[in-house]
């Protein structure tokens, strides 16, 4: 509050500005004037005492007006933030991925794909018996299951 009360003035004093003109003639007719005041041992125009110079800038209409009030610092702090919320998905997403696929292979490994036509042929009336013997080595013996062979899905 005490720097606003004390330098209001100059804190007010405009630094730049965006002059749309009409037509390419206003530019030009803006540069030469700065050219001219150059000449006549005028070494920088002044406007409201200060030195002033025209330049070319991009249209008004593309300017991010809402961005402008942001430090550079600002910027970087809210890039990094950005890339680190990206990291952090996309680790999360790879981890989820890789846990569907050892799910994957578990159950590949599980239930392994079988010719049931086969099975049927070779065991045909024994394979209750060796389904049952599977389901018993699988689900009920926990120190050491043994895998899978197919012959319990063919008989379901």
């Amino acid at each position: 509050m005490k720097l606003k009360k004390e330098s209001y003035e100059s804190l007010t004093v405009p630094v730049c500005a965006f002059i749309t003109f009409q037509e390419e003639e206003g530019l030009q007719t803006a540069c030469r004037f700065q050219q001219s005041s150059n000449t006549k041992n005028l070494k920088n125009p002044h406007l409201l005492g200060v030195p002033f110079w025209v330049q070319a800038a991009t249209e008004p209409t593309n300017i991010i007006w809402e961005n402008r009030e942001l430090t550079t610092l600002q910027i970087v702090l809210r890039t990094f933030k950005v890339l680190f919320y990206c990291s952090v998905l996309l680790v999360v997403s790879f981890v989820v991925i890789f846990m569907c696929q050892q799910y994957s292979v578990y159950f590949q490994l599980k239930y392994p794909p079988v010719d049931c036509k086969e099975v049927q042929k070779t065991f045909k009336d024994s394979l209750l018996n060796v389904a049952y013997q599977e389901f018993m080595n699988y689900y009920h013996n926990k120190h050491e299951p043994q895998p899978l062979t197919g012959n319990l899905s063919c008989f379901c």
